[in-house]
Order: C-alpha cells, then sequence, then structure tokens
C-alpha cells in the first residue's frame, strides 16, 4: 500500500497552488495553444521580514508549469533586475513575477504575467496559506 505524499507547507505549497491557478486561467492556456512560448519566471519577492529564500517556490512553480503546459522558460540567471528591456533580452516573451508577505498568522503571494512585448498585464492572481 503506498503512502500518500505530505502536503507541501508554505510558502512552497501556497506557490504551487498559484502555480495550478495560472495554468488554468483561460487567458494563459490561450498562450500556450499558439506554439510554446517562452516565460520568465522571478522568485517571490520576500516582504514577510521572515528570513527565508523564495528560491523553492520559483522551482516549485517553473516544475510545476512545465509539466502541464507548453510554456519554455528563459535563463533567469540571465536577468539581473526584474525590467521589460532585460526579458526582452532573454528572448522571453512572458514574465511572470511577484510578491511574498505576510499577513498575521499568513502568507499571501501575489502574481502577475507580462507581456514583454507590449507591457500589457495579461494575468495576475492572488493565494493565502496559513504559516
Amino acid at each position: 500500500e503506498s503512502v500518500p505524499a505530505p502536503e507541501p507547507v508554505a510558502p512552497t505549497g501556497l506557490a504551487l497552488a498559484m502555480a495550478d491557478a495560472f495554468l488554468k486561467a483561460p487567458e494563459v492556456r490561450a498562450l500556450s495553444q499558439d506554439g510554446s512560448p517562452v516565460l520568465l519566471l522571478m522568485a517571490p519577492q520576500n516582504g514577510t521580514g521572515d528570513p527565508f529564500s523564495t528560491q523553492p517556490m520559483a522551482v516549485a512553480m517553473s516544475q510545476r508549469i512545465q509539466a502541464n503546459s507548453g510554456f519554455r522558460f528563459a535563463d533567469p540567471g540571465q536577468v539581473a533586475a526584474i525590467t521589460v528591456r532585460l526579458g526582452r533580452q532573454t528572448g522571453a516573451g512572458y514574465m511572470l513575477y511577484g510578491d511574498l508577505l505576510s499577513e498575521g498568522s499568513r502568507y499571501r503571494l501575489a502574481m502577475s504575467l507580462m507581456d514583454l512585448k507590449s507591457g500589457e498585464l495579461l494575468w495576475s492572481g492572488s493565494r493565502s496559506a496559513s504559516r
């Protein structure tokens, strides 16, 4: 008998919930029907005051998105700052970025998807979880 995998704890579980919401959004699904768009995924900025890296959140999100969509990923190592100009230089067509915030006893992850050609905000979402 197999043992179920443990539920991921916040904030990684929150990142996976955000990736799932991103993948289900109609505006995002439409993008991946036109081939293999290139996405620049930036680790959320840690605004919680708690001393931890949000890089594992970005890794979890990129793995979930890559496994369940046609998105390819630009190399975030090529990017020194979150700007449209630098995003374009990586070859990405879209940038997914956001913030992790502390709200009392909860974490809130807010993410946005930007079209790097037009600068248009295509999608945004927010998810919360207990600490």
